[in-house]
């Protein structure tokens, strides 16, 4: 099973990278780079609890030079389905938040934000693990915006990219939501 990477990592002359499977653009351009050599680092699409499955899981994928990041099911809902999907897409397809209406909306975001936190430290031990000295990461798109300041944190020295696959909405928009400092800090982080 390949995985769903989530944020490439490039570097001369050696590269990882982390991104998300797609036909498009950008994974047949990294692809074609020959002279680099990639790493994808990403959550593959299934959860595989620690033991046999998921060591034979992780073997199979380093074949094919993918490094996966294991979430556990609850983490991918609250990350990927809520914080990512139910905040992050609508502010960058301008759908405004109403979460302040209700507290167990907020409570929710609050659970959401912290799966969020969870998934990009989880991103970033797996990154730490495969990083050399030289490599360039870079970090792909809305669903890692924390990574560039928690890898930033390890390593300083460290390059770091960032490429939002949609524009950055208005600050009308994104003012609305509650965790926008924290997010926004982190991406002027990436090099």
């Amino acid at each position: 099973t390949r995985p769903q990477p989530s944020l490439p990592i490039h570097s001369h002359p050696r590269a990882l990278s982390l991104p998300q499977v797609s036909a498009g653009g950008l994974v047949s351009a990294l692809m074609s780079v020959q002279s680099f050599r990639t790493v994808w680092v990403g959550w593959p699409g299934v959860h595989a609890p620690p033991g046999p499955d998921r060591e034979a899981l992780a073997s199979a994928l380093a074949a094919e030079s993918y490094a996966p990041v294991h979430l556990d099911p609850r983490t991918v809902d609250l990350h990927y389905n809520g914080f990512c999907n139910s905040v992050l897409w609508q502010l960058f397809h301008y759908v405004p938040l109403n979460i302040d209406s209700k507290l167990s909306e907020t409570r929710t975001l609050q659970f959401q934000w912290a799966a969020h936190q969870l998934a990009n430290r989880l991103f970033a031990e797996v990154v730490l693990r495969h990083y050399q000295d030289g490599d360039i990461v870079w970090v792909q798109d809305y669903h890692l915006m924390l990574l560039p300041a928690i890898l930033k944190e390890a390593r300083p020295r460290m390059k770091v990219g960032f490429f939002l696959h949609t524009p950055f909405p208005s600050s009308e928009i994104y003012r609305t939501l509650p965790v926008r400092e924290e997010l926004l800090r982190s991406v002027l982080r990436a090099d």
